[in-house]
């Protein structure tokens, strides 16, 4: 089983190591969110994008459950994200 309860803190964990290893982009292939759902795909956005380095994210399938847009809709508000087109 996955540790879904644990997963903000995982993801916040994993960022700030990267950001200590000077990384210069972030890469999210896909499955921001286990079920697609906009408050968990912008809460995921959010910490990734905050961390100031450029995002680019592909939608996975996960991602896309609720609707085919929703993780281009969860980046808008992040200057810093860019969102492949989903086909």
């Amino acid at each position: 089983p996955y540790p879904l309860e644990r997963a903000e803190a995982m993801l916040r964990a994993g960022v700030e190591r990267c950001v200590a290893e000077g990384v210069e982009a972030f890469a999210l292939l896909g499955d921001s969110a286990h079920g697609g759902d906009a408050p968990s795909l912008g809460a995921a956005l959010a910490i990734v994008a905050a961390a100031g380095p450029p995002v680019w994210a592909v939608p996975g399938n996960h991602d896309l459950e609720e609707r085919p847009d929703a993780l281009a809709a969860a980046a808008a508000p992040f200057a810093n994200v860019t969102v492949a087109p989903w086909s």
